[in-house]
Formats: structure tokens, C-alpha cells, sequence
């Protein structure tokens, strides 16, 4: 089973993953320097432990895996500025990164 990231993040390993880097011999992945957990998300059905040393790219991973997916596609998609919107700081940081692929700091 394999999933797409939920924001893209510099130095993302999905594109490369499938090419360069093996399948996982145990049940139990431990991606380091997580960011958008590229490789792990290849292999949804293991257990999964994300390691990121970003206090802003943990946070979102906290509040990613803590939410509905009901909550998620709720964000709101229209608006000026991430500050103006009465969300978490945590879905403000998502939305940040969804609207500028590939940064290591989401944007307003």
C-alpha cells in the first residue's frame, strides 16, 4: 500500500525512493530527517517511525496523525493570508507547505 505526501518539503525522497532506494526488510521503518516522509509512505502498511529534528515539520506530523481526514479536507483553501485563519498554528504551517512545494519553512 502506498501513499502520496501530505505536503511536499525540500529534499523530499518520494521521487527517488522507488528507484534508488530498496524495499524495507522488516515491518517496522524508521525514516530519519523525516520531512515529508517520502520513503515511508511507499510502505503505508508497516509501522512507521518518523524522526525529525524541525520542531515546525514534527508539529505538523503530530497534528497530521492526531486529525480526522475529515478535518483535514475541512481547511479552508480561500484567503488572503494563513494568518487570518482561526485553525491550529499546526493546519496553518500544512497550508503554508501546500501552497509552496518544496520549502524547508512553510509560507503565509
Amino acid at each position: 500500500m502506498s501513499l502520496r505526501p501530505f505536503f511536499s518539503y525540500y529534499g523530499g525522497k518520494w521521487r527517488v525512493a522507488k528507484k534508488h532506494y530498496p524495499a524495507p526488510q522488516h515491518n517496522v521503518i524508521v525514516e530519519p530527517f523525516a520531512g515529508s516522509a517520502g520513503y515511508a509512505l511507499r510502505y503505508a502498511d508497516r509501522q512507521v517511525i518518523l524522526v525529525e529534528r524541525d520542531p515546525v515539520v514534527a508539529a505538523v506530523w503530530r497534528y497530521l496523525i492526531r486529525v480526522s481526514a475529515h478535518e483535514v479536507l475541512s481547511l479552508p483553501i480561500e484567503f488572503d493570508s494563513v494568518d487570518e485563519l482561526s485553525v491550529c498554528q499546526e493546519a496553518k504551517w500544512l497550508i503554508g507547505f501546500w501552497l509552496n512545494r518544496g520549502v524547508s519553512r512553510p509560507r503565509k
